[in-house]
């Protein structure tokens, strides 16, 4: 019989089908546990997320939460706030995991959330098309920004009226009136004008001035029993420590 004359077949296929019961047993587990819930501020756009009709689909957080979603046997649910209710969403114990934020941004409203150790650290710079002749702002200047973001190096200036602030409600909204001529001048991270400039040509990018402030970013992760928290904030630390965390930031470099 086919049995007797190939124990290897045998082995291999006893295999295989351990293989396939672990991998179903993974997927049920994953369904019966409650989903992760991450969220998304509405005022990003790529490489962050890309946000297709109030829905996430993609960018550097997406991969990142999904890995790390599955990493811990979970499946991910994104909830897209709106920037300036991201506190109120997070005190309510409504979001689980809020990633790429940092300490210096949340101002103390981080009670009953643990903080991952920082896996980046992510610069603020002063743009401008890059036409722009003359480098340093004059009073009196309009800067494009997002409507709740701070800037310290500049939080003096707008406060005295020398450079006035002009809010757009979303990063890319930002970059859309720097380069219609809205204005002349606009802040962003690093991140999200090195991803726009990535496909422009020389003419239509924005060159980066200065510097005007740096964050180091990390992930908070809701302290409930209703989540593995500590296993989170080891998985973070895995996927930092292996460089995992850069090589998902590279595919958007």
């Amino acid at each position: 019989m086919l049995s007797s004359m190939h124990p290897i077949f045998d082995r291999r296929t006893a295999r295989g089908g351990f293989a396939v019961c672990l991998l179903l047993l993974a997927t049920w587990s994953r369904a019966e546990q409650r989903p992760l819930n991450f969220s998304i501020p509405d005022s990003w756009g790529m490489p962050l997320v890309d946000l297709d009709n109030g829905q996430a689909t993609r960018g550097f957080v997406f991969d990142l939460e999904n890995r790390l979603a599955d990493r811990v046997n979970r499946q991910a649910r994104f909830i897209v706030v709106p920037r300036l209710r991201v506190s109120q969403s997070l005190l309510a114990g409504r979001v689980d995991v809020h990633c790429f934020v940092s300490k210096d941004w949340m101002q103390g409203n981080t009670a009953g959330y643990v903080w991952s150790e920082p896996f980046m650290e992510q610069p603020d710079v002063l743009i401008a098309r890059a036409t722009q002749s003359c480098k340093q702002p004059p009073p009196g200047t309009l800067i494009g920004a997002v409507h709740g973001y701070e800037y310290s190096a500049l939080e003096s200036d707008f406060a005295n009226g020398r450079l006035v602030r002009d809010d757009a409600r979303t990063q890319d909204q930002v970059f859309n009136k720097l380069a219609v001529k809205r204005y002349n001048y606009a802040l962003s991270n690093e991140i999200s004008v090195d991803w726009y400039n990535k496909d422009k040509g020389s003419e239509a990018q924005f060159q980066k001035l200065k510097q005007v402030g740096q964050s180091q970013l990390g992930c908070m992760v809701r302290n409930s029993p209703e989540i593995p928290t500590q296993e989170i904030l080891a998985t973070i630390a895995r996927m930092n420590a292996s460089d995992e965390i850069e090589q998902l930031l590279q595919a958007y470099r």
